[in-house]
């Protein structure tokens, strides 16, 4: 054994290297995000969990667009509009195959029904969300309405003088 060796072993200094070379690689991860994104060293660990979620996020939309970018093919389209068409005519009854446009006829109907409860809802909503908000925050806000009859009841006033 060389006179300044000790009974440390192979396992042992090899931690210690990938010890060292973790903490020098943290150390410029520290400097790079510290001079990119112009933080304090303290606020360095947060910066790097927030472009870490938006690499994740941008990589889960690249591979749904890939994965969705193949759609289907002419085989699979004319299938899909058979068994469409034939249900088309089972729900409209046996003479329904002589009818020119059903499905035309029937997309209108259906489309037309969706739009119109869609549109109800999303009124109903609006208005919900309109006074859920005026029951909150009704005292904080004043509407340009309010201050308009405020502004003619001030103008009558002083006319009336």
């Amino acid at each position: 054994m060389p006179a300044g060796a000790s009974n440390i072993s192979g396992a042992a200094l090899l931690a210690r290297d990938v010890r060292i070379v973790l903490l020098l690689l943290n150390d410029a991860r520290h400097r790079t995000f510290q001079r990119v994104f112009a933080v304090e060293r303290n606020d360095v660990n947060l910066v790097t969990l927030i472009v870490l979620l938006v690499i994740a996020e941008q990589m889960q939309a690249t591979s749904s667009r890939v994965r969705a970018g193949r759609g289907p093919t002419l085989a699979e389209d004319f299938m899909g509009f058979g068994i469409v068409r034939e249900a088309l005519c089972r729900v409209a009854g046996p003479n329904a195959r002589d009818t020119p446009l059903l499905a035309s006829l029937l997309a209108i109907a259906v489309i037309g029904g969706t739009v119109r409860s869609g549109l109800h809802g999303l009124r109903g909503s609006g208005h919900s969300a309109d006074v859920a908000f005026h029951k909150r925050y009704g005292y904080l806000v004043d509407p340009g309405h309010w201050r308009q009859r405020r502004a003619q009841r001030r103008e009558a006033a002083v006319s009336h003088r």
